[in-house]
């Protein structure tokens, strides 16, 4: 099977609609059928190019099962470094919603006088939107 052109900085994902858990840094390295792809939290590890399924708009899909195990292990603990709520601040403090009005109506900054269009324009439009009235025959006829 032969791939598409896989360039550096292609984001990877393991499948159509997932979340991308990478990207390309090199392409064979050393010769060898294998992508070097940056993975979150885990570093850059190789990724046979056997295990990827489809090249499409920049984006590398691969198959779980064509990773190796250390590779599954890497991207199931993608997450593990994601601090929320941050221990530090202890719990989020969820705050109820105003009831004061709070969006301003900023309608009166737009509304200016009604422009009423010349009646060879467009209706709406500016100026240089004008109607074709006649069309001239070549030889001005």
């Amino acid at each position: 099977m032969k791939l598409p052109l896989i360039e550096v900085g292609y984001e990877v994902f393991l499948g159509d609609g997932a979340d991308k858990f990478g990207a390309v840094r090199t392409v064979a390295p050393g010769g060898r059928p294998e992508l070097l792809v940056n993975v979150e939290n885990a570093g850059d590890v190789r990724i046979p190019l056997a295990a990827v399924e489809k090249v499409v708009a920049k984006r590398v899909v691969v198959s779980w099962d064509g990773l190796a195990p250390e590779v599954q292990q890497a991207l199931a603990h993608i997450m593990d470094a994601e601090d929320f709520p941050p221990e530090d601040e202890g719990e989020v403090e969820l705050v109820p919603a105003s009831d004061e009005d709070e969006d301003q109506d900023d309608r009166a900054l737009y509304d200016g006088p009604l422009v009423h269009s010349p009646p060879d324009e467009l209706p709406g439009r500016d100026a240089g939107a004008r109607y074709i009235t006649s069309r001239r025959r070549p030889g001005g006829k």
